[in-house]
């Protein structure tokens, strides 16, 4: 019986432990951590503005609590902090993280930060675990950067800072079919048929990027791109694996061309209104890294 109850608990325990996750404070004015689960229980500390938390239960009931002077529905998380001091604060309040902190165990590149800054003459946007390479390029009203290696940005979190209340983001891919290099077709006359070769280049449907709160999600990529651009170019099903160092598996037929799809870059795009009534846009591109 004992050994039951001791395989029981460390089944929980191990249960609990990997249930947890982490998450960053993103409330400008700091947040208050309480004993219990309302607004009127005791204060236990204070977060400020960047603070990681373990948080221990996200499966409290939704609620409403004044935010702004407006109701807002949420639910309570039970969290830890850096220090030890346990209790809970109201989920807008925090931005998940997938990995725990820098000081904890992660998947960072240890000489990179965690998170990453991307800063615009007007604003910047802060991004949640995610890392970029040293690439920069402002271009107009356009920021280009590229991820790090196997650091894709695809349902990562971000904090939008900027002063305009009303910031409508928008998220689009840039889709791309390529003719696949067949290296027993081509041999040593790459160029000549590289200038030839069978491409096309679009962009996905543009789809909002829904405020969570204090923060927002980056979509990740959805089978209906595929579907969309099968059906817009009447493309057919094919399946011939060539890969040798890379990837190369063509999966579509383009101008009766075995072709592969991928994904370059995606954009960001945002939108608002300045105090002079005019209508402002600003757009961050990033490509995606395959490896290397």
């Amino acid at each position: 019986m004992r050994k039951f109850a001791l395989t029981t608990f460390l089944f929980t325990l191990s249960n609990l432990l990997l249930a947890s996750s982490y998450g960053t404070i993103v409330s400008k004015n700091g947040v208050n951590v309480r004993k219990a689960a309302i607004l009127e229980s005791e204060i236990v500390c204070k977060l400020a503005m960047g603070e990681d938390v373990t948080i221990i239960n996200d499966s409290l009931p939704e609620t409403y609590i004044p935010i702004n002077g407006a109701p807002t529905k949420g639910k309570f998380l039970e969290i830890k902090t850096k220090l030890g001091f346990s209790g809970y604060v109201f989920d807008h309040f925090v931005l998940p993280k997938r990995l725990a902190p820098k000081n904890s165990y992660t998947w960072c590149e240890e000489e990179r930060p965690c998170d990453s800054e991307i800063v615009f003459r007007d604003f910047s946007v802060f991004v949640s675990n995610w890392q970029t390479d040293e690439y920069r390029e402002v271009s107009g009203d356009t920021l280009t950067i590229s991820e790090y290696v196997f650091n894709s940005i695809s349902d990562k979190y971000f904090i939008l800072n900027h002063t305009a209340k009303d910031v409508k983001v928008t998220f689009s891919m840039n889709q791309t079919i390529v003719e696949q290099y067949d290296y027993r077709k081509v041999k040593d006359n790459w160029y000549e048929w590289n200038k030839q070769r069978v491409r096309w280049q679009g962009p996905s449907k543009e789809e909002i990027v829904v405020n969570k709160g204090n923060y927002y999600r980056v979509p990740s990529f959805k089978t209906e791109y595929l579907e969309e651009c099968k059906q817009k170019l009447n493309l057919r099903d094919t399946f011939i694996d060539l890969s040798g160092e890379s990837y190369n598996v063509a999966t579509l037929v383009y101008k009766e061309k075995p072709c592969v799809y991928h994904i370059d870059y995606m954009v960001l795009t945002f939108e608002w209104t300045n105090e002079q009534g005019m209508l402002k846009r600003k757009y961050l591109k990033v490509y995606y890294s395959y490896g290397c």
